[in-house]
């Protein structure tokens, strides 16, 4: 079981340190930049499948846009700013603090887990510039691997296949929020899969396959709608 109140107290923490100050410090030379210009110009051409910078296709930028149409949601929703720009990340922390304490809470007692999570609140690799704070790339990279790592040690516990399968998906999902470095968990994975000698349970079994699957299939979405509607830079 977790803690509502842990939950809570993390939550408000987050929100007092990322929320006040987003919007009230300048946009960050290159990769938040960047972002920023990529989201409003897919904003105003409406090529949803394609970053553009300065009006032509963006020949530095190749990541997938799962963090580009979060900003560009949020440009709707609250105009052309540093705070728009910067909440998906401040959210994406949000959850990604749930997942971590949920993971902790696997290998040890609530207070234990609260007490990991405190000391990673005040570390600025999650909560500083180019991640929390920022509209770069890692703050979804970070979410999705967290939760990937959380349904898989889940599963290797208590061998229940919607686990097995909801790694699969954040991995995918994490392709998507920034291309190979999804897969950066995977040697990891395989390495504690021959430690614990559950390899058979998961190649065995139909839905360690379909999970393999169902990461393919998310991550090729991406190269198939490239393949159609992206330009060649």
């Amino acid at each position: 079981a977790i803690s509502p109140y842990h939950i809570l107290i993390i939550i408000i923490t987050i929100c007092v340190y990322t929320l006040y100050p987003i919007g009230r410090f300048d946009v960050i030379e290159w990769d938040e930049a960047r972002n920023g210009v990529n989201a409003y110009e897919m904003l105003h051409n409406h090529d949803y499948f394609n970053l553009y910078y300065g009006g032509k296709p963006d020949s530095w930028n190749a990541k997938p846009p799962l963090l580009t149409w979060c900003i560009l949601i949020c440009y709707q929703l609250f105009g052309f700013n540093e705070f728009a720009l910067r909440l998906p990340s401040v959210l994406f922390t949000i959850i990604f603090f749930i997942y971590y304490y949920k993971l902790m809470r696997l290998l040890a007692s609530e207070t234990i887990a609260f007490a990991c999570c405190v000391v990673l609140l005040s570390c600025k690799a999650v909560l500083g510039i180019h991640v929390g704070i920022t509209g770069d790339f890692d703050a979804l990279l970070l979410l999705f691997l967290t939760a990937s790592a959380y349904h898989f040690y889940r599963f290797t516990i208590y061998n229940k296949y919607a686990d097995l399968l909801l790694t699969g998906l954040f991995t995918g999902l994490a392709f998507y929020a920034k291309g190979p470095a999804a897969f950066l968990y995977l040697p990891g994975f395989a390495l504690y899969l021959t430690y614990t000698g559950k390899w058979a349970t998961v190649l065995k079994n139909k839905y360690g396959w379909i999970a393999i699957c169902v990461t393919l299939a998310i991550a090729g979405t991406w190269i198939g709608l490239q393949t159609i509607y992206g330009h060649t830079t």
